[in-house]
C-alpha cells in the first residue's frame, strides 16, 4: 500500500516480530516506495540491514560488527585466532564453512553430504520443486542475498541483533547451536512476486507451494522495487500515513500482516476492489484473507523475489 509513517512507536514496537535486541538497532528513514519509519529506528543505514546482493557493510552498534579480540601470546600461551567477520559480498573457504554450518541448521534451502575427505552441496528438496529464482541464487562460497538472509534468520531466531553480518559473536552462536542440534524451528520459505497481469505471488515453503494468490504492486510513479531481498522487520498491524506523489495525505489504520523487505517497501494486507495490477505505492497488497495465511510462513529473512514484467 501506502507511504508508511509509523505513530505510536512503543505502542507499534511490542506488536513487531523481531527480537527484542532489535528495537535500537533496525532501520532508518526510508527514502521512497511506501514511507517512512520511527525515529527510533533510523539508527542505520538502510543498505545495512536489507542490503542487495554483493553489498557490504556492518551494523553500527551491533557486537558482529566490532572487530574479535586478539588472543594473547607469550610464553607458554597459545595463539587462538577468531574467525574472521564475514559481510556481504565476501567469498572464499571461510563462507563455505558458514554456509555449511547454516544448511546444517535448516537455514538454507541445500545441504552439505560428505564424500570421504569431501563432500558435495545437494538441494533439501527435489530440485524440480524448487523454484528457479532460488536456485539461481545459490553460490557455494560467495555471501550473496542468499546468505545473508539465513543469517538474517538465525539471528533473529537466536535473540541476537539482526545485521546480517556473521561477525564473532553469531559465529560462536552458530557453533553452539549446531552442538546442540537447535535446527530452525521455521522451516524455509521464498516468496516470488510477479508483475505480470495479472500480478501474482506465490509462496513456497519446504518444497512445495502453500500458496498463490493475485496481488497489486506500485503503480509506475511509486514501483515497487525489483530483485531480491530479506525480510527485516514485521507488524502484526500497523497504521500507515503519508504522501502520495501528487501531494495528497492519507492515513490507514490497522494494516494487518505487514512484513517489509525493502526501505519502506513490504508485504501486507489491504483490501481492495480487484487484484492482479499495479494499485499501491510500492508495497505488494494482498487480500486480507490471503495476508492471514502467509503470515505464519513470512519471518525475519524470508527472501522476497519482486519480478518485473517483461
Amino acid at each position: 500500500m501506502a507511504p508508511h509513517v509509523v505513530h505510536g512507536w512503543r505502542r507499534l514496537a511490542a506488536r513487531a516480530r523481531w527480537p527484542a535486541v532489535l528495537a535500537a538497532l533496525l532501520l532508518v528513514s526510508i527514502l521512497g516506495g511506501c514511507g517512512t519509519l520511527p525515529p527510533a529506528l533510523r539508527a542505520l543505514p538502510d543498505a545495512q540491514v536489507a542490503t542487495s546482493p554483493g553489498s557490504g557493510g556492518s551494523a553500527v552498534g551491533s557486537n558482529d560488527a566490532l572487530p574479535p579480540p586478539r588472543a594473547k601470546t607469550g610464553s607458554g600461551t597459545s595463539h587462538r585466532t577468531s574467525p574472521p567477520t564475514l559481510h556481504p559480498g565476501d567469498q572464499g573457504p571461510a563462507v563455505v564453512t558458514l554456509q555449511q554450518s547454516l544448511a546444517a541448521l535448516g537455514y538454507l534451502p541445500v545441504q552439505w553430504v560428505r564424500e570421504g575427505a569431501s563432500g558435495t552441496w545437494v538441494w533439501r528438496w527435489p530440485v524440480s520443486t524448487v523454484p528457479e529464482s532460488l536456485r539461481t541464487l545459490w553460490t557455494p562460497g560467495t555471501y550473496n542475498v542468499l546468505t545473508q538472509a539465513a543469517v538474517m534468520a538465525f539471528q533473529a531466531v537466536n535473540g541476537l541483533a539482526v545485521d546480517g553480518v556473521a561477525g564473532p559473536q553469531t559465529q560462536a552462536a552458530l557453533a553452539e547451536a549446531r552442538a546442540r542440534h537447535r535446527t530452525n524451528p521455521w522451516g524455509y520459505t521464498f516468496v516470488s512476486v510477479s508483475e505480470s497481469r495479472p500480478e501474482t505471488l506465490t509462496l513456497w515453503h519446504d518444497g512445495q507451494v502453500v500458496l498463490t494468490t493475485r496481488v497489486n504492486t506500485g503503480i509506475p510513479e511509486s514501483p515497487t522495487v525489483i530483485g531480491t531481498y530479506p525480510v527485516y522487520l514485521q507488524y502484526r498491524s500497523q497504521t500507515m500515513s503519508g504522501v502520495t506523489p501528487w501531494g495528497e495525505h492519507y492515513s490507514d489504520p490497522g494494516v494487518p500482516y505487514v512484513s517489509y523487505f525493502y526501505r519502506g517497501e513490504a508485504i501486507h494486507g489491504f483490501e481492495r476492489a480487484a487484484y492482479g495490477y499495479p494499485q499501491s505505492l510500492g508495497c505488494v497488497e494482498l487480500p486480507v484473507s490471503k495476508a492471514a495465511q502467509a503470515w505464519p510462513y513470512l519471518h525475519i529473512g524470508t527472501l522476497v523475489h519482486i519480478e518485473g514484467n517483461g
